[in-house]
């Protein structure tokens, strides 16, 4: 988080600006065994507010999870076709052209 603060001129007092850094860059993917571990906030907040149970809620966690970097993440980690991927305990075959 960045903190700016401006002087308390005029007799003023001191006001402290915080600025929240983004969050979406943050998924890490690591290998444990045969399955691609990720976390993130925002991956993991996607998954977690799911109902797996409904098609469509189900289809828009598909395009949350491209919007938040989860497909480039994968990518970028050498994740392939196939290979076995563990979200919020959601465990999912990874296909890179869905």
């Amino acid at each position: 988080m960045e903190v700016a603060a401006a002087d308390g001129a005029g007799g003023r007092p001191t006001l402290t600006v915080f600025r929240p850094r983004p969050t979406r860059g943050r998924i890490s993917v690591q290998r444990k065994g045969g399955a691609c571990l990720v976390s993130g906030r925002s991956v993991e907040e996607v998954v977690a507010r799911t109902d797996l149970d409904n098609p469509t809620a189900v289809a828009r966690m598909r395009r949350q999870l491209e919007a938040a970097g989860l497909r480039q993440a994968l990518l970028s980690a050498e994740v392939k076709a196939g290979d076995t991927v563990i979200v919020a305990g959601l465990e999912f075959t990874f296909d890179p052209d869905l």
